[in-house]
């Protein structure tokens, strides 16, 4: 009745690794609750809320742990909610301090998409601010573009503006 027609979810999930549930664990007393993925209800139940609400769910983010160990579930868990998309939505710290560390992310990002692919989904990164700050004069979101397959990983961007008082 509010007019939104998609919802984008979020893990962890019940198939998730266990390090992402406790990545989760120990951040969800910063974001004020401790709800996520499904909020503790099944699949089937979560896909029924959404057709008798008349929503849709194109996409879901998740951890690159899962991403990495657990596609096969997700691809199973996206065809159930009609997800086209599984999103990383943020790179975890250690695996960006450095350019090179970039370049691995972005090796990384194409095993990912071609296992997504594999299953029938794409996989998608979502950027923030981190990746548009020059590091080593390079800006690391080039990196990611430059050397990454865009028949296998897509980008969900965040535009970042910046407004000049004259």
């Amino acid at each position: 009745d509010m007019g939104y027609k998609e919802l984008e979810l979020f893990g962890p999930y019940p198939f998730s690794t266990q390090k992402a549930k406790d990545i989760w664990a120990s951040i969800a007393p910063l974001v004020g609750f401790n709800g996520s993925g499904y909020f503790d209800r099944d699949i089937k139940e979560v896909k029924n809320l959404l057709d008798d609400h008349g929503l849709s769910s194109p996409s879901a983010h998740t951890d690159l742990d899962t991403l990495i160990n657990k596609m096969g579930a997700l691809g199973e868990a996206a065809h159930t909610l009609g997800h086209k998309y599984v999103v990383l939505p943020s790179i975890p710290d250690e695996y960006r301090k450095s350019i090179d560390d970039y370049k691995k992310i972005a090796e990384t990002f194409n095993k990912i998409g071609a296992d997504a692919k594999k299953n029938g989904i794409r996989f998608a990164y979502h950027n923030h601010g981190y990746g548009i700050k020059p590091k080593e004069g390079i800006i690391p979101l080039e990196i990611i573009i430059n050397n990454t397959d865009p028949d296998l990983v897509y980008l969900e961007m965040d535009i970042f503006l910046s407004l000049i008082h004259i």
